[in-house]
């Protein structure tokens, strides 16, 4: 499938969920969702977490556009586009004041380009954690064509936040920003340095995995 048509890909409701479960947020401060596509699925669940979140559609907009986005904002959370995944990246590290996560393919992380960026080995902003989730998972909405070949329909965002399984690991891959604190009692500035190596963890999403008795259901 080419990097432009892997871009068209909508986020169950519960992988955004089960983020929010493990890793930690201060729901008092800003987010945005700077891809939030025609769904606006990750944006319906910040919008039940977080009192200041942020949304606009890189690629419907023409007032906003992440990769030229200028204002600041503590948290950045989306399901990017895959194509233009590392601009997205360098840009996040310019306006997320403390973290970001990012929905990605594990085969993401498998590229010499990637590496020989630095992008991912960044002191100031390291890649400091990978969620991924136990179960492989199809994301994108299923045509006829394939459904006659067996594959179970999936067309639109479930309520139940299940989808069915698929071809590819996905994974939250989280940037978190070192920062400095002033010191009275030493007068000097301390910097607390994350971790040189991202933690792994797993995301167990079997009961989100779509089974073919539960095809028919209602919005």
């Amino acid at each position: 499938t080419s990097a432009k048509g892997d871009d068209n890909v909508y986020t169950p409701y519960s992988m955004t969920e089960q983020l929010l479960e493990y890793e930690k947020f201060d729901y008092n401060k800003t987010v945005l969702e700077p891809a939030c596509g025609e769904k606006e699925s990750i944006v319906c669940i910040l919008a039940n977490y977080f009192k200041k979140y942020f949304w606009y559609d890189i690629k419907k907009s023409e007032n906003y556009d992440f990769l030229y986005e200028e204002k600041k904002y503590d948290y950045i959370i989306t399901n990017p586009p895959y194509s233009i995944l590392d601009e997205f990246i360098i840009k996040a590290k310019q306006i997320a004041t403390e973290k970001f996560a990012f929905l990605c393919k594990l085969t993401h992380l498998g590229s010499a380009k990637r590496f020989n960026s630095k992008l991912y080995l960044d002191t100031e902003y390291p890649f400091t954690k990978i969620y991924l989730f136990t179960r492989q998972e199809n994301l994108r909405f299923t045509t006829e064509a394939e459904e006659k070949r067996g594959y179970i329909s999936y067309r639109e965002i479930r309520k139940d936040g299940k989808y069915p399984a698929g071809m590819y690991y996905y994974c939250w891959l989280i940037f978190e920003k070192t920062f400095q604190v002033k010191s009275i009692i030493l007068n000097k500035i301390l910097t607390y340095k994350l971790a040189n190596e991202p933690v792994f963890k797993w995301i167990n999403n079997e009961k989100y995995i779509l089974r073919k008795g539960e095809i028919k259901w209602e919005n």
